[in-house]
């Protein structure tokens, strides 16, 4: 009912940005800790550091490509 109540760009941010977000924090927070309490801590800095800039660098490039 929700689904057929709301516009169709509401209904895709809820499932695909909100959700979507949550799902991509959570595996990225549950590799970084798994790496970590296995003690392979350089891997787990450069893991976390390479997703912050290769995520924003992303980001930037998304924002430039649309113009």
């Amino acid at each position: 009912m929700l689904g057929k109540a709301c516009p169709p760009q509401v209904a895709l941010f809820l499932k695909v940005g909100l959700c979507g977000g949550f799902t991509t924090f959570s595996t990225f927070a549950y590799e970084s800790s798994s790496l970590v309490q296995d003690g392979h801590m350089g891997v787990a800095f450069v893991y976390m550091i390479g997703s912050l800039v290769l995520g924003v660098l992303a980001a930037l490039l998304g924002q430039w490509i649309a113009g």
